[in-house]
């Protein structure tokens, strides 16, 4: 998968220097965090999946190898701190019955988003400083990057197109949820109930995917006001890589 990721840079100095750093802060993340992944919190295919997309996104944005750089660093080490999911299928399901539920479900989703990000920022900075592959800067705004990935999930208008690297890990990571991979993790994920939903039955996938596509949307309003340029008018795409793969991968469901 990492070999697919890279066949899209057509620089091939930068190419090969991508392929030393990404397979080895791949292999030291897959070995220290993600082998150890649960259901509860996500597939362990999940960063090669965004990495795939990242490359695509990145070259076609036309990064410096520098910023490519950081990009694959927060791709493999931005999930590095587990959590016990809170989705907003969850939270949408709660208000249906119990709106209080459903506000106590927003408020721990708040507090254990905010650790990700803080935990995953330190993991990623002490790794990349042992494996010594990188610059500072380099490893400096991978962290940031790190630091407010999931920032738009509540309700902050990040990231903002003046850090083209971390929208490019943006919406690599938004479009995780359509591939088939990424919604077979969401149907893999225990509910709050520890119901487990049946993965054999098309309209699980279905419900699934539509609840995926609905995230996409509804986070949009969060830059209302900034001046942030979209490419449609209802999702949160503003590259237009990432808005031809989010396209195309919504087609493939028929949607």
């Amino acid at each position: 998968m990492i070999e697919c990721g890279l066949t899209v840079v057509r620089d091939d100095i930068a190419r090969t220097e991508l392929r030393t750093v990404s397979r080895a802060v791949a292999a030291s993340a897959f070995d220290r965090w993600l082998s150890k992944r649960t259901p509860d919190d996500n597939r362990v295919e999940h960063e090669f999946v965004v990495f795939g997309a990242a490359m695509r996104i990145g070259e076609a944005e036309r990064l410096p190898l520098n910023g490519m750089l950081a990009v694959v660093c927060a791709t493999f080490l931005h999930d590095t701190h587990p959590i016990q999911r809170i989705t907003e299928r969850m939270i949408r399901e709660a208000a249906l019955s119990d709106s209080a539920l459903a506000a106590e479900l927003m408020q721990r989703k708040a507090a254990q988003r905010t650790q990700h990000m803080q935990i995953g920022a330190r993991n990623a900075g002490q790794l990349l400083g042992e494996l010594a592959l990188v610059s500072g800067q380099v490893r400096e705004h991978c962290e940031a990057i790190i630091a407010a990935h999931d920032c738009w999930k509540l309700g902050h208008p990040h990231p903002l197109s003046s850090d083209p690297e971390a929208v490019v890990c943006f919406e690599a990571d938004a479009l995780w949820p359509l591939h088939p991979l990424g919604v077979l993790a969401d149907l893999e994920r225990p509910e709050e109930s520890a119901a487990a939903r049946d993965i054999n039955d098309p309209a699980e996938w279905r419900r699934q995917v539509r609840n995926n596509l609905q995230t996409l949307r509804e986070y949009r309003s969060n830059w209302d006001g900034t001046g942030e340029r979209f490419r449609d008018a209802h999702t949160i795409f503003r590259t237009a890589e990432g808005h031809r793969l989010y396209r195309e991968w919504s087609e493939m469901w028929g949607l």
